[in-house]
């Protein structure tokens, strides 16, 4: 005759083990939803240090718009603009584009602040952009820039409208391509250009 009372068989093993089958249930669930969340979390944050350095550089009026070398948009070209011959003693406004960014590459950044216009200057401080200093701070955060393509839209005797397409390559470890029409004025000195907004 069985001891119904003994401490084996009063102990629901049934229950115990039903439990520990829903823990360990529960914990290789919780590993494989934890994986799936992780990644978009981290690509978030990507995304979101991403689309802060876009609009840094949107704020700066040196805009890369998109994240595809392969869109080349049509520059509009200003109707108030007549093509005209650029006076000869004048700089090449491609060279002076590409000096400018040049400059940047070399970490100039007191050079090329001189080929921006008071009003371009003016400009930041409108857009909350603030100045000097947040303008390094900006272009500490590019390792390079590299021009893809350049091309002059529309001039006259003392304003280019110049078509550039550039690749940011950023020290964060990603790359964007902004398609910008940027102005140039002649300068006071007579040879040579500033950037102006458009």
């Amino acid at each position: 005759m069985s001891d119904n009372n003994s401490p084996t068989s009063s102990f629901p093993w049934a229950a115990f083990f039903g439990f520990l089958g829903v823990v360990i249930a529960a914990y290789i669930g919780y590993l494989g939803i934890r994986a799936p969340i992780e990644i978009p979390i981290h690509a978030t944050q990507t995304a979101v240090a991403e689309a802060k350095q876009t609009a840094a550089a949107q704020l700066f009026g040196l805009t890369p718009s998109d994240n595809s070398i392969e869109t080349t948009p049509t520059p509009e070209i200003p109707t108030s603009l007549q093509p005209t011959e650029i006076p000869s003693d004048y700089a090449d406004p491609v060279l002076f584009v590409q000096d400018y960014f040049a400059l940047l590459n070399q970490r100039n950044y007191q050079e090329a602040w001189a080929k921006l216009s008071d009003k371009f200057i003016d400009n930041f401080a409108e857009r909350g952009a603030g100045g000097y200093n947040e303008y390094i701070a900006f272009w500490d955060t590019v390792e390079q820039v590299e021009i893809a393509s350049i091309e002059i839209v529309a001039q006259t005797d003392s304003e280019t409208q110049i078509y550039v397409a550039i690749i940011y390559s950023y020290k964060a470890g990603y790359s964007t391509t902004g398609h910008t029409t940027y102005k140039v004025v002649k300068d006071s000195s007579g040879v040579s250009w500033l950037f102006d907004p458009n």
